[in-house]
């Protein structure tokens, strides 16, 4: 098949997407107040991928019930939010937030629910990752797994 590189990049409030086809052939290159919020989801989403990001002052946090968190992130002036989905194991297996909003390649944005599901965790130096993520647009004529991941390796690079 065609390799596609996907980017997805937020540093000091401001976000941005790109999507390369074949290492030559540029898809999209987004930015603008709508990709900033929604690469502050996607940072929110992935929070507990690395726990020290989870607990910042800027992330509060509310327990729905034993098996669903609520968060709030308020980070350069921009807030948003999103529900944490646990299994009996303790493992995360979604988050689901209504503050993205869906860019399509005309640059039109349409608030949509989102969800990333992750699964298939494996342990690795004592530390459980999942193997799977999945991004999925939940549309009004039905959802969209945009993203499906598998064999994820998540690595993490301890500060010297």
């Amino acid at each position: 098949g065609v390799p596609f590189e996907g980017l997805d990049s937020y540093i000091g409030g401001k976000g941005s997407m790109k999507g390369v086809l074949a290492k030559i052939f540029t898809l999209f290159n987004q930015t603008g107040e709508n990709m900033n919020k929604a690469c502050l989801v996607t940072f929110l989403s992935e929070c507990l991928l690395v726990p020290n990001a989870a607990l910042q002052d800027y992330i509060t946090w509310e327990e729905i019930d034993h098996l669903h968190a609520k968060a709030v992130i308020n980070y350069f002036g921009m807030e948003v939010q999103g529900i944490f989905t646990f299994n009996e194991k303790g493992e995360l297996i979604s988050f689901t937030t209504n503050d993205r909003e869906a860019i399509s390649s005309d640059g039109k944005s349409e608030k949509v629910r989102w969800t990333a599901v992750l699964g298939e965790y494996e342990e690795k130096e004592g530390i459980k990752r999942p193997t799977r993520l999945q991004a999925i647009w939940h549309y009004d004529d039905g959802d969209l797994l945009y993203f499906d991941g598998k064999g994820v390796i998540i690595e993490y690079d301890p500060a010297d």
